[in-house]
C-alpha cells in the first residue's frame, strides 16, 4: 500500500484547493447534494493554444476518475473582483452522452453522480 508524505498530500489539497475550490460539495437550502466548484486560478494558467485541449481551457483529474475542463475565453483570473465564473456545465457519460446544464451549479440529484464518478467529463464554461 503507497503511503503519502506529508508534502505529498499537502500538494494534492493545495491542487483541489486551486482547481475545484475549498468546498465543491455542499448541501442547498432542502437538504440536497449540490457540486458548486469554485476556482482559484490565475489567468496565466489557461492554454494559450489548442493542444491537447482546446485554447483557453484549463483541465485537471477530480476524484480520481473526472477530467474537469475549465473554458475561459475571456481569459481572466476565476478569483476577485472582476474573475469569472462557472455559467454552464456539460457533463459527458463514458458513453459519451452529453447534458448541459446552465448556471453556476450542479444540483441534486446530478451532483451525488458527479461524486460518484458517474460522468467521465465535466466541461466547464467560464465567464
Amino acid at each position: 500500500m503507497a503511503r503519502l508524505t506529508g508534502s505529498t498530500t499537502e500538494f494534492l489539497t493545495m491542487r483541489l484547493l486551486l482547481c475545484a475550490g475549498e468546498r465543491p460539495f455542499r448541501l442547498d437550502e432542502k437538504g440536497g447534494l449540490i457540486f458548486e466548484p469554485k476556482p482559484i486560478l490565475p489567468a496565466w494558467l489557461f492554454t494559450k493554444e489548442e493542444a491537447a485541449f482546446p485554447k483557453d481551457s484549463f483541465a485537471f483529474s477530480f476524484l480520481g476518475s473526472t477530467l474537469i475542463v475549465y473554458h475561459n475565453p475571456r481569459r481572466r483570473d476565476t478569483f476577485g473582483k472582476k474573475g469569472v465564473k462557472p455559467v454552464s456545465f456539460i457533463l459527458t457519460k463514458k458513453s459519451r452522452e452529453e447534458t448541459t446544464l446552465k448556471g453556476s451549479i450542479i444540483p441534486a440529484p446530478v451532483a451525488a453522480k458527479v461524486r460518484g464518478g458517474f460522468y467521465d467529463r465535466i466541461d466547464v464554461v467560464l465567464s
